[in-house]
């Protein structure tokens, strides 16, 4: 669940497991975070970034219906073309 601030920023709030949020504060510090809220807001970034990488393979594989994507004529030339 979340709500929306006057400031564009969102409220967004989570259980989280004990044996994660014990890490929580060392990692902050390891990191140069400026603690919890600045923690999550990493990890969310890291989530949105993870996500980004799977929608392009799953692009990437639609394109080419989940066959392997041509060999460039400079590639081939460079290294092969991957058939060896």
């Amino acid at each position: 669940m979340s709500d929306q601030t006057q400031s564009g920023s969102v409220v967004m709030q989570a259980r989280v497991p004990q044996e994660i949020a014990q890490y929580v504060p060392d990692d902050t510090k390891v990191l140069g975070l400026d603690g919890q809220s600045d923690a999550i807001r990493e990890g969310l970034r890291l989530l949105h970034q993870k996500a980004q990488l799977v929608a392009l393979g799953m692009d990437y594989q639609h394109f080419y219906d989940s066959q392997p994507a041509p060999v460039s004529e400079i590639t081939a030339a460079l290294w092969g073309d991957g058939t060896e």
